[in-house]
């Protein structure tokens, strides 16, 4: 099932090691038509980027199936973070089918078995540069999740 369409706040590869594309999630389990419209919504406010700060210092163990409508029954660790402006953002997600967390985080890896996941945190937080994309993740690998615009 994947996480159907979505909204992200993807980052440079070299900030983070992952096998997925790199990012903080604004929404997902959205249809393609919400998806573009909160997209744009965003853009017309913000622009095409916005910063992130990023607590390396500890790593965090997700619970799986986080999000409302979320039956993937996928494990992941990765660290939190404060979206710049998240409370204006989260006030756009009102007017959208779609599923949301207050918990911004990052995914450093995903796992369907909760002990192949292998934390590790980092000396220094992070403060980081991300841009606003469109993201299809109908896949159930996170690999596969690929950015539309």
């Amino acid at each position: 099932m994947g996480y159907k369409y979505g909204v992200w706040y993807v980052y440079s590869k070299n900030v983070f090691t992952t096998k997925h594309m790199s990012h903080f999630t604004v929404a997902c389990l959205m249809n393609k038509k919400d998806m573009y419209d909160l997209y744009y919504s965003i853009r017309d406010i913000f622009g095409y980027t916005n910063a992130v700060i990023v607590n390396c210092k500890d790593a965090k163990v997700f619970d799986s199936n986080m999000y409302k409508d979320d039956n993937n029954d996928l494990y992941s660790w990765g660290y939190e973070g404060k979206i710049l402006h998240w409370n204006v953002l989260k006030s756009l997600l009102i007017d959208y089918e779609c599923n949301y967390t207050d918990n911004n985080h990052t995914t450093i890896q995903y796992s369907k078995n909760k002990d192949d996941l292998d934390p590790y945190e980092l000396d220094h937080n992070k403060s980081i540069i991300c841009r606003l994309v469109c993201v299809d993740m109908n896949d159930d690998n996170p690999e596969n999740w690929k950015i539309i615009i």
